[in-house]
């Protein structure tokens, strides 16, 4: 697993040489950031933003460092068994206390410097200031947990309000005809939440997506064959992560009908996989140019293919900062839709109390 994850990471460091991103400090996040990042969008990271010394660090920490602090603590500890083989601390009535501070000096120095390494590298993330942390913008992690929370308690509302419907499904009458009916608008109500929420998700999805592509923007100028190569390699690579988002927008909309929230993502999606093509057409037109460089009639019909310039960037849609924007205020709305909808009470628990004065005694 080690080494799947060294190797995204060296493969990730060597597409991004050329822009102004690196992936986010934190080991447990590969979300791309620049240095205007006062905190990483995805985990909340202070400071996300890796140098290019600092990725030769974390290369560094992940393999000779480790075998170099084993071999200085056992020298330290080596020459403390020569001293005490020595005599040399003979001469005290109690050495004992003098071994252990070596010790402990010995062992805890070049830890606590190993460690601040490791935190610079981004292996280890510091503990976020807490009056910084409540004033923060919701995280993407962290909106996905309470997506998650979300969607675990509307299923088990679903759940009750079925149920409940089912033992009324048989009942005679008109009083029980209008309970079926509240049933069955609770249902539809708690039903499309959950697709709202789960839409929440798969909008992440799209923002993180974004995310990846936005890199593939920059330098284009300064790539040889090889690294235009390995970018278009990335670029395709990521190419089914649209075509899952957009069969996950056909069910929303099986679900939902044809919403304004439905349209808009479903809108974002298409002018991502518009700039997604953009952008894969200029890096194999400039391999073109590359693999046939010095043959005239072939560069001068390739002329007219041209790849992004800086104001081209400037217009595509792999902005992660404004999608996560857009997201947020639409899920601010939704959690105060969800909010309400608590406030008003239980609807199974409601609908189970006029089923038992309905029942017959």
């Amino acid at each position: 697993m080690g080494s799947v994850v060294k190797g995204r990471r060296e493969e990730s460091v060597d597409i991004l040489e050329h822009t102004p991103y690196s992936e986010c400090r934190s080991q447990a996040c590969t979300f791309n950031v620049t240095e205007r990042d006062a905190t990483c969008p995805n985990c909340g990271t202070p400071s996300p933003y890796r140098s290019r010394s600092d990725a030769e660090l974390a290369t560094s920490l992940s393999s000779q460092w480790v075998g170099c602090y084993l071999i200085i603590s056992m020298f330290v500890l080596a020459i403390m068994l020569t001293l005490v083989g020595a005599n040399i601390v003979g001469k005290m009535d109690d050495p004992a206390p003098f071994l252990i501070v070596v010790m402990a000096i010995s062992i805890g120095a070049p830890l606590l410097v190993y460690r601040n390494l490791r935190r610079k590298a981004g292996f280890v993330s510091p503990s976020p200031d807490p009056e910084l942390s409540s004033g923060m913008t919701l995280t993407l992690k962290g909106s996905e947990s309470i997506i998650e929370r979300r969607i675990r308690d509307l299923k088990a509302r679903d759940q009750q309000l079925s149920s409940v419907l089912e033992r009324a499904r048989h009942n005679k009458g008109e009083q029980w005809e209008r309970v079926r009916q509240t049933l069955k608008e609770a249902l539809d109500t708690v039903r499309g939440q959950t697709a709202r929420y789960q839409m929440k998700l798969t909008e992440i999805s799209l923002v993180r997506w974004q995310n990846r592509l936005a890199p593939m923007l920059y330098g284009w100028e300064g790539l040889s064959y090889e690294q235009n190569e390995a970018r278009l390699r990335a670029l395709e690579s990521k190419r089914a992560a649209g075509s899952e988002i957009r069969s996950r927008i056909v069910e929303y909309r099986k679900v939902l009908g044809d919403t304004s929230d439905v349209r808009e993502l479903s809108k974002r999606l298409d002018e991502t996989i518009a700039s997604y093509d953009k952008v894969r057409e200029g890096l194999v037109a400039r391999q073109a140019v590359l693999a046939l460089q010095g043959v005239s009639p072939v560069r001068e019909a390739l002329g007219p293919v041209s790849y992004p310039t800086a104001g081209k960037r400037e217009g595509e849609v792999f902005n992660a900062q404004v999608a996560i924007t857009d997201f947020s205020s639409s899920f601010a709305e939704l959690e105060a839709e969800y909010t309400r909808l608590q406030s008003e009470g239980d609807v199974a628990e409601e609908i189970g109390r006029i089923l038992e004065r309905a029942s017959p005694t």
